[in-house]
């Protein structure tokens, strides 16, 4: 699977990848000495195709400016919130994909019922 590359370009900006994990990656906006801000991104899954006769591999990607915000995505000028929104919306997307439905306990079927 190809990655998020460490150093890219998005938006007329500079993002340098500071901290990531599976679901959420926190990037440095401008250079490092004078930072534009932070931006912490939810990662999407590209699963592989094929588009004009081209074979694409399966990538990660981040928000795009559609999904941004509206996907729990958000922008900082301060590192420590920014770390604080990525440590919260980590969390929020490990629980959201490891609950599981709960099982009615008792599935007894009432055949009557009398009105009071």
């Amino acid at each position: 699977m190809k990655t998020i590359q460490k150093h890219f370009r998005k938006n007329g900006l500079d993002y340098t990848l500071l901290k990531r994990n599976d679901k959420v990656a926190l990037f440095l906006l401008g250079p490092a000495a004078y930072p534009d801000g932070f931006e912490v991104s939810r990662i999407y899954i590209m699963k592989s195709h094929k588009a004009f006769g081209v074979e694409f591999e399966e990538t990660e990607k981040i928000s795009t400016n559609d999904q941004f915000i509206t996907d729990g995505s958000g922008a900082f000028r301060d590192i420590n919130n920014a770390l604080k929104h990525f440590d919260k919306f980590t969390a929020k997307l490990e629980h959201q994909f490891n609950v599981t439905p709960k099982m009615a306990v008792n599935t007894e079927v009432i055949v009557e019922c009398q009105t009071i």
